[in-house]
């Protein structure tokens, strides 16, 4: 061993290491105390006396802090200040002895699109020239009973969007409720209107239910055959207009022009959808003059074919009623042989790959046709 150097022992230096981990420890216990300390302090002070502005700005330097404090402030006392209690909006409630309506009466619509287009040259065109056409559909907020329910509904939402994409479509899918009177198939009505008038660039809309798909997505709408009409949909001239059946059209797919026209239209149909005893006492009236409709609530489909026949005239001289190819079409009439099909049954969802595309049936074009979903 060398003179003047200093060897520790294996002892010696495990004693050193465990110095040094206390000293480590004793200093992050030091540092944990003035923090808590500070952090008491602090507490302490603003709890004693929140109204001052030498705290509150203090405060307010922090943004979560700040935040923390005025959610504070609206959960201690019992009602909002006049600032937050502006930003709720009570829903009007409806008065069951008046007629039920989507909303405030508009009566220059047509006028106000001609405006709105002048100032915004272009917008209710497509790339090609084509008038607007924004697809519509949607479903409830809630998950299916049936999980290859929700399953479905993505491949048919999928659908939508592959058809839309080709055809240079907007597309808007609603899990909303709009109005708490009009659910069900009624959900539809308040939803139209809402977007109607929230897009006067549109010129038409779409609706389709959502278990409904596209089988020949090549088709496309003849939308130059339809001029002067404001509403298409698949019917049947004489069920409807000479047997007074309830099935005569059917309003699970059709289009509506985006015009003054068809704003008086579902003002004059949603009177019979509001959930309650409205919609039971016109179920009873739909029933008794329509032919072999059952006993049950007024729907949308039954509203409309009385509107049709017995109503203003107006509905149907603008009524477009598509017979010459399947607008809308139940699955079982569309697919040949459809029994065979069975073996493609996994749950109560029919698969959608069950449905050929370019289908002809009865010598007229089938482009879109409607699934059982179990929900």
């Amino acid at each position: 061993m060398m003179k003047g150097l200093s060897v520790m022992t294996p002892t010696t230096r495990k004693m050193m290491q465990v110095l040094n981990s206390c000293k480590a420890t004793l200093f992050c216990v030091l540092v944990t105390i003035l923090v808590l300390r500070s952090t008491a302090m602090v507490s302490d002070h603003h709890i004693g006396d929140i109204e001052g502005t030498t705290e509150w700005a203090h405060v307010g330097q922090n943004r979560h802090g700040r935040k923390l404090a005025q959610a504070d402030e609206v959960n201690i006392s019992e009602k909002p200040d006049p600032v937050t209690a502006s930003k709720f909006v009570e829903e009007e409630k409806w008065d069951p002895s008046t007629p039920y309506t989507l909303g405030p009466k508009i009566s220059n619509w047509d006028q106000q699109r001609v405006i709105w287009n002048n100032l915004n040259p272009g917008k209710n065109k497509t790339r090609n020239g084509k008038p607007k056409i924004l697809l519509v559909s949607g479903s409830q907020p809630g998950p299916c009973a049936n999980p290859m329910g929700d399953f479905y509904h993505l491949k048919f939402v999928k659908n939508r969007l592959d058809y839309a994409r080709l055809h240079g479509l907007e597309f808007f899918y609603n899990m909303a409720t709009f109005s708490k009177e009009m659910t069900s198939f009624w959900a539809k009505l308040p939803l139209l209107r809402k977007l109607m008038v929230s897009h006067p660039e549109v010129e038409w809309i779409w609706w389709m239910d959502s278990d409904a798909i596209f089988t020949d997505m090549a088709f496309e709408m003849p939308m130059e055959k339809y001029e002067g009409k404001n509403l298409v949909v698949h019917g049947f001239h004489n069920l409807l207009f000479e047997q007074h059946r309830w099935i005569g059209l059917n309003t699970g797919i059709f289009l509506i022009r985006n015009c003054q026209w068809s704003l008086d239209l579902l003002d004059a149909w949603a009177p019979f959808g509001p959930e309650g005893e409205t919609r039971v006492n016109a179920g009873k009236m739909l029933t008794a003059k329509l032919v072999e409709r059952p006993t049950f609530e007024a729907d949308d489909q039954s509203a409309l074919v009385y509107l049709m026949l017995f109503d203003d005239p107006k509905w149907k001289l603008k009524t477009h009623i598509e017979w010459e190819f399947y607008l809308h079409g139940y699955w079982k009439y569309l697919v040949y042989r459809w029994s065979e099909l069975s073996i493609l049954q996994t749950t109560k969802c029919w698969k959608s790959m069950a449905m050929p595309t370019g289908l002809w049936h009865h010598s007229r074009r089938n482009a879109f046709a409607r699934t059982p979903l179990t929900h």
